[in-house]
């Protein structure tokens, strides 16, 4: 399976050119400035979607990919401890574990910007 651009992403308007519309990029050091251009999320005119919303839902595919990893380990420490010995010490530690990733990936969501808010 081929792999997909490394993260974090990011997003930034596109420019002149496209002003409603934003770039998803990664710092692949790719070219000389390293920034590689993933996606460009485009204005739906058709739907007569605004800036901002265009604007909001780049935001959300950043954030649902930035925290993907760190949400599937989560996952899966969750069924391997619910498929061990509850009663282990070695459960309690993975408990421990899983609670620690879940809190990195809340605190991490947390300081991006709320991508359901259109400004």
């Amino acid at each position: 399976m081929t792999e997909h651009t490394p993260t974090p992403w990011m997003t930034q308007p596109c420019g002149e050119l496209l002003p409603n519309d934003v770039m998803i990029i990664a710092d692949c050091g790719k070219n000389s400035d390293g920034i590689q251009a993933i996606s460009t999320v485009a204005r739906a005119l058709s739907i007569r979607q605004t800036p901002e919303v265009t604007a909001a839902n780049a935001a959300f595919i950043v954030t649902a990919v930035n925290c993907h990893e760190m949400l599937v380990k989560t996952l899966e420490g969750i069924a391997e401890f619910s498929s061990g010995d509850d009663a282990t010490l070695g459960a309690l530690s993975r408990l421990a574990s899983i609670r620690n990733t879940a809190l990195n990936v809340l605190a991490h969501v947390s300081t991006l910007p709320n991508p359901g808010e259109a400004k």
